[in-house]
């Protein structure tokens, strides 16, 4: 007689129904609500079954041990037998149970990020499996993700700025567990550089360098013309033997590093090595001894409107003889330039007036009257 029966009872090591197992061996335990004398695991699968006797350890606990399977898919039932084989029982099927062994683990690799070095945030993990759930790490499996389904990239990463390892993990339903990790680096650090001269300023001499400060950078260059000519130097290389332009001046100096990154410096200065241009002239060329004479000075300059003017409006005349006076103009630059005219003094044409000699000076040595028209 062959009909199931919930007399006999699987119990565990045995695999659940429709389970997958990561191992070459299976272990088959049952137990019966009544004594057998013999039982049967009826194992296989669509290849073929075979029927093996099990051993026991009492009448009503039956075991057998598969081993050395190969991964694919098996079937298995009990037959329990309360009879002997020369007396007529009856015998009694199980459930049927089906299980998988698969001991390959899912194959996975790492897409993104790769083993060099980014200057940007990198925030995605990217990877291909064949495995049914993943997750991930980035602290060495210090704390781990949550398992979702594979075939999603993973996103929202946390890098931090130096070097990162990353993990990915994946199972598949039998608990094969693989994983692959990757190391970067992180660098959004762009080096430091900064123009100590020239400065935004204007010089009345030819600038001819450019000195600067740099550190964490690979390479340097500068340009006098906004970037449409740039010269590549040594960083950390003064730069000399430049021509600044007369006017406004903007000079950039660069550096980036291994990873990329770029930075620049900048400034814009003038070059006023021009003089400014000077008038000056005096109303009369000569005057009498103790008249006034007024001159009067202007000043040109290509950069500066106003220079400062510095000269005598009223130069003096008392004293006979030919003398010269002069005005000269500044600009803001420093730049500097002069004119000068000459006038003379000379003897009124009414002589010199009487001049009596006080008593006061007649103590002093004096003893004379000066009369007119006397000369000196």
């Amino acid at each position: 007689f062959n009909f199931a029966s919930e007399n006999i009872s699987f119990v565990p090591p045995t695999p659940e129904n429709n389970s997958f197992k990561n191992m070459n061996a299976i272990y088959v335990n049952i137990t019966s609500q009544e004594n057998l004398n013999d039982s049967l695991l009826e194992w296989g699968n669509a290849s073929g079954y075979t029927n093996l006797t099990m051993s026991n350890i009492s009448a009503a606990k039956w075991f057998r041990n598969m081993t050395s399977l190969a991964d694919g898919n098996y079937n298995f039932t009990v037959w329990g037998h309360n009879g002997t084989f020369n007396v007529t029982g009856i015998r009694v099927q199980s459930v049927r149970r089906f299980v998988s062994i698969d001991t390959v683990t899912p194959g996975i690799t790492l897409d993104y990020p790769q083993n060099i070095t980014y200057n940007i945030n990198v925030s995605q993990l990217n990877y291909t499996t064949n495995g049914v759930n993943c997750w991930y790490s980035t602290d060495g499996g210090a704390t781990n993700s949550s398992m979702i389904a594979c075939g999603t990239n993973f996103t929202s990463v946390n890098s931090i700025e130096g070097t990162n390892t990353w993990r990915v993990y994946t199972n598949d339903s039998a608990g094969n567990l693989n994983s692959t990790l990757i190391t970067f680096t992180k660098d959004t650090l762009a080096p430091s550089i900064s123009i100590s001269y020239p400065q935004n300023t204007t010089y009345n001499t030819n600038v001819n360098s450019l000195n600067y400060t740099v550190s964490g950078a690979t390479s340097c260059w500068y340009s006098l013309d906004n970037g449409i000519t740039n010269t590549s130097v040594s960083c950390g290389t003064f730069i000399t033997g430049l021509n600044s332009a007369e006017g406004s001046n903007t000079w950039r100096v660069y550096a980036n590093d291994t990873a990329g990154n770029l930075n620049t410096s900048v400034v814009t200065f003038s070059k006023d090595t021009t003089v400014p241009v000077v008038t000056f002239s005096c109303a009369k060329s000569s005057i009498e001894f103790g008249q006034t004479i007024s001159c009067t000075c202007s000043a040109t300059d290509s950069a500066d409107p106003s220079p400062i003017l510095n000269y005598e409006p009223n130069p003096p005349a008392t004293q006979l003889g030919i003398f010269t006076t002069s005005c000269t103009a500044t600009d803001t630059a420093g730049n500097s330039a002069s004119a000068s005219t000459s006038y003379s003094v000379v003897t009124p044409s009414g002589g010199y007036p009487n001049y009596a000699v006080s008593a006061a000076a007649l103590t002093k040595g004096y003893n004379k009257v000066m009369l007119r028209n006397w000369k000196a």
